[in-house]
């Protein structure tokens, strides 16, 4: 007769039997329950509950024709682990219909669903399954987590190898994935309320410093040494522009310092505060006028004219501002 290891209860055949495939699938059964997750519990009784089923799991032998069995307990048979659906107080001849073949990470899942409290298994490969129906099963009380996805996944952006990044905020109701495309590393977001449909993907702007342009003055005004003449966008649409200049003369009211390429243009007219020096000591307010055209355009106040007059001014506006 075999015998047993003493903690996993792993049948271990004389050395005068022949191989039988049946008990070391068993075996295999066995190891594989003692190594698995505890089913995601996370309180003191849902780990004894869970002790207890790999226990049983680790426990079980081949079936015993002349044994008793009640119903939830294991054994093995044909090579494949059984659980008992009857009672089975005597012991008879094996009958299937009296016994449901299953496996341990079938059992573990049975049990951590029967858990009143679940830690949530974090990371993870999802396929052949709708990302966005996976999200809504987590609900608005799941722990975030990060999965990554193959091309079997749908409701994605486009069919891709994806690294997903799942948040709940169970306070407002709603759900967020964000999914990047790790082979070509763009990044969508899409978003649900409770109550509403999803958002749609929408794609993540990859942030870039902004590439600085420099200006080009006209009607006599000149740059200031030193200081920082230029103008730029970046990829919301936030359009920068920084003016140091100077003039040997009162430049007529609405001149035209310098004009930005049609690309920079507002949309609207746009118009920024700046400032002017008179020989470095009276001090005029002015303003700075962009218009659809690109020209920009000075509008100031100077009444106390003696030499020298210098031009200071900063502007910013955002997104949809300019075309």
């Amino acid at each position: 007769m075999a015998d047993y290891t003493k903690n996993l209860h792993l049948e271990k055949p004389l050395p005068e039997e022949f191989y039988d495939v049946s008990v070391q699938n068993g075996n295999m059964e066995k190891i594989d329950a003692a190594l698995a997750p505890l089913g995601g519990a996370t309180t003191a009784q849902g780990v004894i509950n869970t002790l207890g089923a790999l226990l049983a799991i680790a426990a079980a032998a081949a079936y015993d024709p002349e044994g008793a069995y009640a119903i939830g307990d294991y054994c093995t048979h044909g090579g494949k682990l059984h659980k008992c659906g009857t009672a089975i107080p005597d012991g008879e001849a094996w009958n299937a219909e009296h016994w449901t073949a299953t496996t341990v990470a079938a059992e573990l899942a049975e049990v951590r669903a029967s858990l009143s409290t679940k830690a949530e298994w974090n990371g993870g490969f999802l396929q052949k399954v709708s990302i966005l129906e996976w999200a809504e099963k987590r609900g608005i009380h799941a722990v975030n987590t990060h999965v990554s996805t193959n091309e079997t996944v749908t409701d994605v952006p486009y069919a891709a190898f994806w690294a997903v990044d799942f948040k709940s905020y169970p306070d407002g109701g709603w759900l967020e994935l964000v999914a990047t495309d790790i082979q070509i590393g763009k990044t969508w977001r899409n978003i649900k309320n409770w109550q509403q449909p999803w958002s749609g993907w929408i794609p993540i702007p990859i942030a870039t410093p902004p590439q600085e342009h420099a200006i080009v003055p006209k009607n006599g005004a000149t740059l200031i040494d030193g200081m920082k003449n230029v103008f730029s966008k970046d990829q919301f649409g936030k359009l920068e522009l920084h003016v140091g200049m100077n003039f040997s003369s009162v430049p007529a009211k609405g001149t035209e310092i310098f004009s930005l390429p049609q690309s920079f243009a507002p949309v609207g007219g746009i118009v920024a505060g700046a400032m002017i020096l008179s020989m470095g000591t009276a001090c005029y307010p002015a303003f700075l006028t962009v218009n659809t055209d690109g020209a920009v355009v000075l509008q100031h106040n100077v009444t106390d004219y003696s030499g020298q007059i210098d031009l200071f001014g900063f502007m910013c506006f955002g997104t949809g501002g300019t075309q």
